[in-house]
């Protein structure tokens, strides 16, 4: 059985941290899909191509490019985005 492993790729990524200076890039980045919810308990959120996904302090948005030239942004945990991705320099 061959082995494989994904190809080396660049991504965009941006850490909310919870508070404004951290929402405001995020918004300036995504748009009116990265907003802020007041009902019931206070809450931010992305929408994406899944719905609209909750966003807590600490979860990193990442800018993923398709093979026809689109994009769409998910949503990771610290950990993994850890796991998956190394700062460029």
């Amino acid at each position: 059985m061959k082995k494989y492993q994904t190809k080396p790729k660049q991504v965009e990524a941006c850490q909310f941290t919870g508070d404004k200076e951290s929402f405001d890039e995020l918004r300036d980045w995504i748009g009116k899909d990265f907003y802020y919810d007041y009902q019931e308990q206070p809450r931010t959120f992305l929408k994406n191509s899944m719905g609209d996904i909750g966003i807590k302090e600490g979860f990193w948005i990442v800018k993923q490019f398709d093979l026809e030239g689109g994009f769409e942004y998910i949503v990771m945990r610290d950990d993994q985005f850890q796991n998956k991705y190394e700062e460029v320099k």
